[in-house]
């Protein structure tokens, strides 16, 4: 089957499928042979596949206000799925959130971009090709920062940082990301 989905298919994508064969389902209607391509986040369970695992709380208002605009269901040749709604966040930064969450559990699909969520709160949210969305008390330090998304922006507590910063050692940067990560899911559970 594998075979047959990446014939075709060369370079970073076909390597990305690969590497992701054991977590990824093919459905009906898109690309790769007339597949649409669903991404799953390792450690989520069927019933946090729905999409949209986030409580309707006031805590997690302004993401899912965000995302319910912003969401489609796939619908054409080539579209990757989270949750059975079009992808948002590039397959590498699902897969980097997921490296720097403390479980794999911890990440869940919320109208197809993948969530850190920390009791049933929004911590840290993956979209694009470079940001995550960090909730903190204030903004944090010595990281890069990217352009905000205006209604997931600090006046809400929400803070943009580059996923792949740059001047420091991979392991130097994974670990500042994944304080961050702590920091946020900390803060995340005092919302609840």
């Amino acid at each position: 089957m594998l075979d047959e989905v990446t014939k075709g298919v060369r370079g970073p994508v076909k390597r990305y499928l690969l590497r992701r064969a054991m977590s990824r389902q093919i459905g009906p209607g898109g690309s790769l042979g007339g597949k649409t391509v669903i991404v799953t986040v390792p450690g989520t369970s069927p019933e946090q596949e729905n999409g949209v695992p986030l409580a309707d709380v006031p805590a997690n208002a302004d993401l899912l206000e965000y995302r319910r605009e912003a969401a489609r269901r796939p619908y054409s040749v080539g579209d990757y799925a989270l949750g059975g709604w079009q992808l948002n966040t590039h397959p590498d930064l699902v897969e980097r959130l997921t490296s720097l969450a403390p479980d794999p559990a911890d990440v869940l699909p919320v109208y197809g971009i993948p969530v850190i969520v920390s009791r049933g709160i929004a911590a840290v949210v993956a979209t694009g090709t470079n940001w995550l969305l960090f909730r903190l008390p204030e903004e944090p330090q010595g990281v890069e920062m990217v352009e905000p998304i205006a209604s997931l922006d600090s006046s809400r507590g929400w803070y943009s940082v580059s996923a792949w910063q740059s001047g420091s050692s991979d392991d130097d940067v994974d670990e500042k990301l994944r304080a961050l990560v702590r920091a946020a899911m900390d803060h995340a559970a005092t919302l609840a």
